[in-house]
């Protein structure tokens, strides 16, 4: 790890989906993301260190879809240093 990274602790993030196929294809093949436990309304991934779970809730994702002017969509993601994300992708079949 170079001088200026900075570890943070893991952390847990739940989000709704509204499907769980096309978050395996986004989080398991696109971004190379581990699968870890799953269900038939849920999935965990390995997200570079940090649990996330992709929970199906298409009614939620329908309501949150309405965006308001000026409001901010939820959202959440690592920050890549320049050229760090074309390095991670690089090994992606996409």
């Amino acid at each position: 790890m170079s001088a200026n990274q900075t570890v943070i602790p893991p952390f847990h993030l739940a989000f709704p989906v509204h499907s769980l196929a096309a978050a395996r294809e986004f989080y398991g093949d696109l971004l190379g993301c581990p699968e870890g436990r799953s269900s038939d309304a849920w999935v965990d991934f390995n997200f570079y260190g940090h649990q996330i779970v992709a929970h199906l809730s298409p009614d939620e994702i329908n309501r949150s879809s309405q965006h308001e002017q000026g409001r901010w969509r939820r959202r959440a993601g690592p920050s890549f240093r320049r050229g760090a994300f074309d390095g991670a992708m690089a090994g992606s079949s996409r």
